[in-house]
């Protein structure tokens, strides 16, 4: 309690430090300022008390018509983390510019807030890019469009930026056509990422292959009663794919492929908005080895309470097969997740 206690300060803090430093600006000018408040639980937790409490704060304000400057907190029990401290340049109606700290997103569990998924969770992909470092905070530059209701239903963003948990630059990028509104989805999102620093500077030559890649397709839709998804994604391993102790290495090209496909509804019964959704996840972390996979079939449930108030509760079964040593063996697993939001 007292660990909860001291990061809450830390982050009563630093929001009192932005507000603050924005003080100065002139009262004319935009300030935004969104906060969200999570309890979240589910299968794969291994704290000792198996749930998360987790919180954030973003602002963003102008400094000019056509400058804005954005900081994101992010806090959980454990510790205060910036996700996003950025500046914000618009070139252009179809162009912005962004330099400094920020995530990046390869599939659209990443490209969606979690308030705003169908389920409590993400897919097994999208963890799977978690651990790799493919998904994370680094410090770049950035050029994107973001969807708008006037001229063409686009949006992109093309990233180029330094990834600390390699020591290695990394490039994104991702082009979507919201061919039936905002909440719509149809494109690609891409990441390439080189271990050149390992290879011609650090002269590490055995860390890995060179060049490494990851490739998603995404078709999805939102916006009306009957909600749809369908992805694919395939690339390149960094680490152990399926518990054989052996991290690819040089000459030793690894690839793993994925797929999600989900369907809900939407159902209004009372005051509240339900989404009964079911998601089928495959996952091939070797290609090599296609015995070794993982499939899941899970249930979820979202309710809108309002606005503002959100609960995911999902549950499921996975059916992962792995290397235990030298030995192939199977397991079922339960898949739950309960997920409590509150926005502001």
């Amino acid at each position: 309690m007292r660990q909860l206690s001291n990061k809450l300060q830390c982050l009563a803090v630093l929001t009192a430090f932005f507000i603050g430093f924005t003080a100065p600006v002139e009262a004319a000018e935009k300030i935004d300022l969104e906060a969200d408040f999570g309890f979240a639980a589910d299968e794969s937790m291994e704290t000792e008390d198996y749930y998360e409490l987790e919180a954030s704060l973003k602002f963003e304000f102008d400094i000019e018509d056509d400058f804005e400057v954005a900081l994101d907190l992010e806090a959980d029990r454990f510790e205060v983390e910036i996700d996003e401290l950025s500046f914000k340049w618009k070139a252009r109606d179809y162009a912005y510019l962004l330099f400094g700290k920020f995530e990046n997103a390869l599939t659209l569990d990443e490209y969606m807030s979690a308030g705003d998924r169908p389920f409590g969770t993400k897919s097994p992909v999208s963890n799977l890019l978690d651990t790799h470092g493919y998904t994370s905070s680094a410090l770049g530059v950035k050029a994107y469009r973001k969807y708008k209701q006037e001229g063409r239903p686009l949006s992109y963003f093309l990233e180029a930026a330094f990834l600390p948990a390699h020591t290695e630059m990394r490039v994104d990028l991702g082009f979507l056509y919201h061919f039936n509104g905002e909440e719509s989805y149809a494109g690609i999102m891409a990441c390439y990422l080189p271990y050149a620093l390992h290879e011609y500077w650090l002269e590490e030559e055995d860390e890995g292959e060179t060049h490494n890649f990851v490739v998603n397709l995404a078709w999805a839709d939102h916006e009306t009663r009957l909600v749809y998804g369908l992805e694919a994604t395939a690339g390149s391993n960094l680490l152990d794919p399926i518990g054989l102790i052996n991290t690819p290495g040089k000459g030793e090209r690894s690839w793993f492929l994925g797929g999600d496909a989900y369907l809900g509804y939407r159902l209004q019964p009372g005051k509240i908005d339900w989404m009964p959704a079911v998601r089928v996840s495959v996952l091939f972390p070797e290609l090599t080895v296609m015995e070794a996979n993982q499939v899941e079939v899970r249930w979820g449930n979202f309710i809108r309470f309002s606005k503002d108030i959100k609960l995911h509760v999902d549950g499921g079964l996975a059916v992962i097969t792995r290397y235990d040593g030298d030995t192939l063996y199977t397991r079922l697993d339960p898949l739950w997740a309960v997920n409590f939001r509150v926005e502001i």
